[in-house]
């Protein structure tokens, strides 16, 4: 009982540190991200939708992003 208390307290603050950061993005809706994710260094990277952020990454983890490719015409 007492780990699921701290669970949910521990994912409400997650939640609560997400938001802020969204904010600090320009982002009042989730439904307005097409994609976000987290570098190694902890930033946090949104895409909002209708933005052409997907040339920015073409290699993730050493695997070449066909979707992206394909998106910037190279493929």
């Amino acid at each position: 009982m007492l780990t699921e208390k701290f669970l949910h307290k521990r994912h409400f603050q997650f939640l609560i540190f997400f938001t802020q950061k969204l904010r600090t993005k320009g982002v009042t809706q989730i439904s307005d991200i097409e994609e976000a994710f987290t570098e190694s260094n902890g930033q946090l990277i949104v895409i909002k939708k209708g933005e052409d952020g997907y040339s920015n990454l073409l290699v993730s983890e050493g695997n070449i992003q066909e979707d992206n490719l394909k998106h910037i015409g190279k493929r």
